[in-house]
């Protein structure tokens, strides 16, 4: 094979040729385009018609004063990208190479909103500094939302060098051909869902052979944070050479070895998961773990911590570990895994759930939005604060070098020179306390982040919890970035110290279940951040808190106890228990079956349930009708939760107020 024409060869040709080029932006952009377009074997750029993909792509930017403006694209791909291209001439290291990168970030994302609507906005936006840097930045609801670094903040920036590596490559090939391929999302979704599948298969297996349904959901529950733990490599990885080339770890392996002997599982993975609660060696693998603790491996010696399965329910566990549990999706993965565990809710596995998309449209701009309107002014006001500093030092070394020329030339008095050279000190100290309060104003939004408060009062599985806690965790990887390119110090890798943290997701849910399983999604979640941008390693011990930040409790009623609910003549009063049906004899639609009766209770002492005090409420509440809310929650309980809120009207639906 002729080397010259391998993809490596063209690349390495491709780096060596714009490393060294140092021609404007005007002169070089289009070039690198056309270029790198080859390299990628994708077409180049072309002036058609329908100005669907061409450089120079004209466009009317609408002002406030209701004004427009003659705007160019400097490469536009319709339904796939803008690419704003800069030629910066000055070290990646400094403060007017951020600014300028921020500024053409800012610019692209005006041309997206400028488009005309029948376009629609691209998914990706590819800011260009020709020759040293490609930065992708994505918004895959195309909804008019801002453009976050892809696929985070700690690895948006792709350097020339990068493209050494087949998976950058297929990466920006991917922008040119198919960017919604990109969205972590869909693919993550489809692993999620077989998960799931599996895992109800396994369950209702364990149902059958008489486990309890509690015991069946808390045992598949430490057995997927198992699998989830080794696949990010919390977990020792395999000794077995097979384990090893499978990406699988030590969990995978226990299942393995003893899979033809159950009872000898059963006792390793109760052995591990206590071991894993306290850190330290593991006798159960020959290996030290670390220090997870939480709730979810508490009380290894209760009945059913580690249930005993057969083969073929072993085999389905290890069907689930071969799934990338690093691709899992927390946004559905709690609501799939409810309905896994519910024995009652097992049906609806495969029906609709709320998408990833979906939560998106309620979270940004409740959230999100705000917070990111703020980051925009203290973007802003850094780099003016930024431009004061390098303008100060900018004056105090035309000083000093007008003042080495004076010295040079004539000899001036001491006492002058000396004047000279406070001014100039003086200049550099202004110069630095600019820097220390640009770096201030960013470390006060930082500190802003990692309080803010946002409660789900009917939280569920915690899918909203989760969206919202992403798009926090992806603010503060903007945030971070800037406080390291301004030199502010190791603090700024978030690696110590503050950070945004699950504690400020607070959730309320009714259903214990659900509420465990906002847990388990929460921290999946976190950790897979953790785990993707600054690494396993740096993940502290213990792995898993106890935060106490999901209550498993009523939303809107909070009451002492309660009692059977008992008519004038002193028995006990029941109704049909909201779910149970039958077949009508005539029809033959389902019915209500009557003999599927509950105990109506009565509330001792009702009164409001107080939520905590947080700045944002998001959530999906559920919605049961003024007309049904009798038959669906019992006399009992509608007169203790009207009594308590006399001020909602009697015909109000139960769903928010």
């Amino acid at each position: 094979m002729d080397l010259t024409n391998t993809a490596d060869e063209r690349t390495e040709k491709f780096i060596q040729r714009w490393a060294i080029s140092t021609a404007s932006e005007r002169a070089t952009s289009q070039s690198f385009i056309i270029e790198l377009c080859e390299l990628l074997e994708v077409p180049r750029p072309h002036a058609t018609a329908d100005r669907d993909y061409m450089f120079e792509r004209a466009l009317k930017e609408a002002h406030a004063d209701g004004q427009e403006s003659d705007r160019y694209v400097d490469c536009y791909k319709r339904g796939h990208f803008i690419l704003e291209a800069k030629k910066v001439n000055i070290g990646s290291h400094t403060k007017s190479y951020s600014k300028t990168l921020i500024g053409a970030h800012a610019q692209a994302q005006n041309y997206a909103r400028a488009l005309p609507a029948a376009e629609g906005r691209p998914p990706i936006i590819m800011v260009v500094d020709v020759g040293q840097v490609i930065q992708l930045f994505a918004e895959f609801s195309r909804t008019g939302g801002n453009y976050i670094p892809y696929p985070d903040p700690r690895s948006h920036q792709i350097k020339l060098q990068d493209l050494r590596d087949e998976k950058i490559r297929q990466r920006l090939r991917l922008v040119w051909t198919d960017p919604m391929a990109l969205d972590p999302s869909r693919a993550n979704a489809k692993v999620t869902r077989e998960v799931a599948s599996v895992l109800a298969a396994v369950a209702k297996s364990l149902e059958a052979d008489d486990h309890p349904a509690h015991q069946v959901g808390a045992f598949l529950t430490r057995c997927l944070f198992s699998m989830f733990a080794e696949d990010v490599g919390l977990l020792p990885a395999s000794e077995k050479g097979e384990g090893k080339s499978e990406g699988k770890g030590a969990f995978t392996e226990l299942l393995q070895t003893h899979r033809t002997h159950p009872p000898t599982l059963q006792r390793m993975l109760q052995a591990l998961w206590a071991d894993m609660d306290r850190g330290g060696f593991s006798a159960a693998l020959a290996r030290e773990v670390r220090k997870f603790n939480g709730k979810l491996f508490k009380a290894s010696q209760s009945e059913g911590y580690a249930l005993l399965l057969n083969t073929s329910q072993i085999d389905g566990l290890l069907t689930a570990a071969k799934a990338n549990w690093t691709e899992v999706e927390p946004a559905i993965f709690g609501t799939l895994l409810e309905r896994a565990l519910d024995p009652d809710e097992r049906h609806a596995l495969g029906a609709h759930f709320t998408p990833r998309a979906y939560v998106d449209r309620l979270v940004i701009p409740t959230v999100i939005d705000p917070l990111r309107a703020e980051w925009n002014d203290t973007q802003a006001a850094t780099m003016v604060l930024m431009g004061e500093h390098e303008a100060l030092n900018a004056e105090a070394d035309r000083l000093s070098d007008a003042l080495a020329l004076k010295q040079k030339a004539q000899r001036e008095a001491n006492h002058k020179v000396r004047e000279e050279l406070k001014e100039i000190d003086h200049l550099r100290a202004d110069a630095r306390a600019k820097k220390r309060e640009a770096i201030q104003t960013v470390q006060a939004f930082h500190h802003r982040l990692c309080s803010v408060l946002v409660l789900d009062p009917a939280c569920g599985s915690g899918n909203f919890l989760y969206v919202t806690l992403e798009h926090l965790k992806r603010l503060e990887g903007e945030v971070l970035n800037l406080l390291e390119s301004l030199d502010a110090g190791q603090n700024s890798l978030n690696l110590e110290g503050e950070t945004v943290s699950l504690q400020q997701l607070q959730g309320i849910e009714l259903n214990s279940r659900a509420a465990a399983l906002a847990e388990l999604v929460l921290w999946i979640g976190y950790l897979q951040w953790q785990a993707r941008t600054v690494g396993v390693g740096n993940i502290a011990e213990p792995v898993v808190h106890d935060y106490g930040n999901i209550q498993n409790r009523d939303a809107v009623l909070a009451y002492d106890s309660t009692e059977p609910l008992k008519d004038e003549a002193g028995r006990i009063v029941t109704r049909w228990d909201g779910k149970t049906v039958k077949p009508h004899p005539v029809t033959g639609l389902d019915v209500p079956d009557e003999s599927a009766q509950v105990v109506q209770m009565r509330y001792i002492n009702p009164r409001k349930a107080q939520w905590p005090q947080v700045h944002f409420i998001v959530g999906n509440p559920p919605f049961i009708g003024a007309s049904t809310m009798r038959s669906a929650l019992g006399d009992g309980y509608v007169d203790a939760l009207r009594s308590s809120w006399p001020e909602v009207p009697e015909s109000a639906d139960l769903v928010m107020y």
